[in-house]
């Protein structure tokens, strides 16, 4: 039977649940069976709280710019499936992807598999048929015992550390930084884009005998000037003059300086011009992230911070971009999310909270979000809506009759983001 790309993702959701317990064993099983340990490409692994797809979006620009055959692997999607998986910076196709997930399936036999470990070895089929010169792969939870973890990658990367998935990581940052320090590799490089971090990364790193690189002390962001542009110091003290990112964000700095530090110490064998690194910086974007929108008069501003970590960066932006304006957020999370650490941050900033229901089982309540808004935000307007799309008709229509600021801010999920990008800009299609 041949399965359309939308009957293979949702036999995946039918037939292996999450409820299986995390471990690298079965995964290994199946990768050895599928051959996908033969003939690697060089690797590079990125882990992280947030950043992660910053740093993997700069280096797969820089490295195709250079004439090296990339793939990249990140999740979660916006639209559709196939934003997960491309070749040289374009989505896989719909014909692609069924070919590797029947060649997966075949090599399962009964070993279960979650859903993120099926498409992660679907991913890496992909990249070894396209004979990539180089796969980036993001992890999707933690690091230790993420199925990007059970190869061994060339550079492992760090990007930040904070909270988020306490019922898989715990609420203490030493024991997540251990369980994201867990993809680095003995002899190999890890980079750390947080100056602050983790004891616990120290300490693995030097357990394991691999090559750390922190942020603020191996390598550095000095000489920021006006407009954004700022001096990446390398590990071996020579001075990169890298443009002002084109992903938002003074934090952006950060993730590009890590990737500039990655491919400085992967130039031997995959050797990059300052220029492709400068480009892809320059010219960066992901949908989703302080991504904006112009309706009518009014500029949306759409971001996916869903953990107070990233919440805080946004707020940072928003603060910087827009000193002293007032925003309508339409805001919806999942319900395991810190929801006072993701709204307190923007609170000064938010005038009307627009508090929309998602067709998620995991989705808090439109009405659990409004009670909490109103209780710590009185002063502010809350209201509470069914779906992103009617709060986004009535925050617009709140706007149009403002005369005050003609701004509207949407974050939260990627669901929240995405909803309201197919309402913004209708029904984005497949990749074919």
């Amino acid at each position: 039977m041949t399965r359309s790309l939308s009957q293979w993702l949702a036999r995946l959701e039918e037939l292996h649940p999450e409820e299986i317990e995390l471990g690298l064993e079965r995964v290994r099983q199946v990768m050895l069976r599928a051959g996908l340990n033969e003939s690697l490409p060089l690797l590079i692994t990125v882990a992280g709280t947030n950043g992660k797809g910053s740093v993997v979006e700069y280096l797969s620009h820089a490295l195709a710019a250079a004439g090296h055959k990339v793939g990249s692997y990140t999740s979660p999607h916006l639209h559709n499936f196939n934003e997960r998986i491309r070749l040289d910076g374009e989505q896989v196709s719909d014909e692609t992807l069924c070919r590797a997930f029947a060649t997966i399936d075949g090599s399962r036999q009964q070993t279960e598999l979650t859903y993120f470990e099926f498409t992660t070895l679907a991913a890496m089929r992909v990249f070894l048929d396209y004979g990539v010169d180089v796969a980036v792969l993001e992890v999707g939870l933690g690091g230790r015992l993420d199925a990007v973890n059970c190869w061994d990658t060339d550079c492992a990367v760090v990007t930040s550390i904070a909270i988020d998935h306490e019922a898989w990581l715990g609420g203490d940052r030493e024991i997540i930084g251990h369980e994201k320090a867990g993809i680095a590799r003995s002899g190999k490089p890890l980079v750390v884009g947080e100056a602050e971090c983790p004891e616990s990364i120290v300490a693995h790193a030097n357990a394991i005998a691999a090559q750390p690189y922190f942020i603020g002390r191996d390598f550095l962001i000095e000489a920021e000037q006006d407009g954004g542009s700022f001096v990446c110091k390398l590990p071996d003290g020579n001075r990169l003059n890298l443009p002002a990112p084109g992903l938002s964000g003074s934090h952006q700095r950060s993730n590009a300086a890590v990737a500039a530090t990655v491919l400085h110490l992967l130039s031997s064998r995959l050797p990059v011009e300052h220029a492709h690194i400068q480009a892809a910086v320059q010219q960066a974007h992901i949908a989703g992230r302080m991504q904006e929108l112009q309706v009518g008069e009014t500029a949306v501003l759409l971001d996916v911070a869903h953990n107070p970590a990233a919440a805080a960066r946004l707020a940072e932006s928003l603060q910087n971009a827009y000193p002293g304006e007032n925003f309508i957020a339409v805001f919806a999370v999942m319900a395991d999310k810190d929801l006072s650490g993701l709204t307190d941050v923007l609170s000064d900033c938010v005038s009307h909270w627009y508090c929309a229901d998602l067709d998620i089982a995991r989705a808090l309540p439109a009405a659990d979000a409004a009670a909490h808004c109103k209780l710590h935000y009185p002063q502010r307007r809350v209201e509470e809506f069914s779906s992103v799309q009617l709060a986004l008709d009535a925050a617009l229509e709140t706007l149009d009759l403002s005369t005050d600021s003609k701004r509207l801010l949407v974050f939260g999920s990627f669901f929240t983001v995405a909803d309201a990008l197919v309402c913004l800009q209708g029904e984005l299609p497949s990749a074919g």
